[in-house]
């Protein structure tokens, strides 16, 4: 995995790997998905943010789902990269 900081002005992604975004997942955190070759926070993207809402959602079927409708070509990307998002305000005080 490489690792990448983007910011679009207000919030800083950090890419992490699929094992840490599967605990942030399970413990109740946000998540940012978009196909591997696409840049978090520009307009027009096909990205989401993924968070658990109740105890039936699973990491794996909820990844397998974006990736069948949001990253299945060549030109965005054939598999999911995950972020962490952070506010830049927070981040710098």
């Amino acid at each position: 995995m490489i690792r990448m900081r983007f910011n679009d002005g207000t919030t800083y992604y950090d890419r992490v790997s699929k094992a840490t975004a599967r605990n942030m997942f399970e413990t109740g955190k946000p998540v940012y998905a978009i196909a591997h070759k696409m840049q978090p926070g520009i307009p027009f993207n096909l990205g989401m943010t993924l968070q658990r809402s109740g105890d039936r959602m699973e990491f794996e079927t909820t990844v397998q789902e974006f990736c069948y409708y949001n990253a299945n070509c060549r030109e965005t990307g054939t598999y999911a990269a995950f972020y962490t998002m952070t506010d830049v305000f927070k981040a710098v005080g």
